[in-house]
């Protein structure tokens, strides 16, 4: 499949309703295709961490919902699910980073905050326990 911004929403789209229908490899494999052909397409990554996160996989969800943030860094809802995500996994710290970064003082001081950067675990690579 060429890089048509198309041809990755078609995958999205068929992603969706594999995913509702409870074919989780083949939503899996899907999303990495559409992943692929729209690698600045933040929402196809924030797809694949619900796949993760609802398999249980909570390390990979938290990888993929970093890389949609590093693609959208003003994505408060996308920090939301990744805090959640840390949360689940243990890593509180990690996780309180996160929702600081999406409930700020202002506005102003939220997009600032926003636009520093993810919230990872300081000293280790995202879905690593310690």
């Amino acid at each position: 499949m060429k890089a048509d911004p198309r041809n990755a929403e078609r995958l999205h789209l068929a992603v969706v309703a594999r995913h509702q229908a409870k074919k989780v490899k083949q939503a899996r494999g899907l999303v990495e295709r559409a992943i692929q052909v729209a690698l600045e397409n933040a929402s196809y990554r924030v797809t694949l961490g619900q796949i993760f996160d609802k398999a249980g996989e909570l390390p990979l969800a938290a990888a993929a919902y970093e890389a949609a943030v590093t693609l959208d860094p003003l994505d408060a809802e996308t920090y939301f699910t990744l805090a959640g995500a840390w949360k689940r996994m243990g890593h509180f710290d990690t996780a309180i980073q996160c929702y600081e970064k999406i409930i700020g003082d202002s506005a102003q001081q939220r997009t600032r905050s926003l636009q520093s950067g993810k919230c990872t675990q300081s000293g280790r690579a995202a879905g690593r326990s310690g």
